[in-house]
């Protein structure tokens, strides 16, 4: 299993929502440290560069952009993924503490807020 943590960007080849391919694209692990070490699989959000998405609903900004490893502006979409840990290609970089909080707060709203 792997050593992941919340916030590294890692790029993964991702299907596409309506299952009819995939986009070798960057993403953000969302599963904690120890649910990485014990299971095959890891939980990842997709992250795009097409910014027509940023006041969608769920998604959050990179306000680091550069810092997170990724070459342009980009959003992260609230369309969680579980792939196996060895389908990911590589660590790019990882979002500061400000963007992780950030991406804790929608994670907890759109998770959770009707608890």
């Amino acid at each position: 299993m792997g050593s992941y943590r919340f916030g590294e960007v890692v790029y993964i080849l991702y299907p596409f929502s309506d299952h009819s391919g995939a986009k070798d694209r960057p993403a953000v692990i969302i599963s904690c440290p120890r649910y990485n070490r014990e299971k095959l699989e890891v939980i990842l959000l997709p992250i795009t560069g097409q910014l027509k998405h940023a006041d969608t609903y769920g998604t959050v900004i990179i306000d680091d952009w550069h810092k997170a490893g990724l070459t342009r502006p980009s959003v992260i979409k609230p369309m969680p993924h579980t792939p196996l840990q060895s389908a990911v290609r590589r660590k790019v970089g990882e979002l500061t503490k400000a963007d992780k909080t950030k991406l804790q707060e929608m994670l907890s709203e759109v998770i959770s807020s009707d608890f």
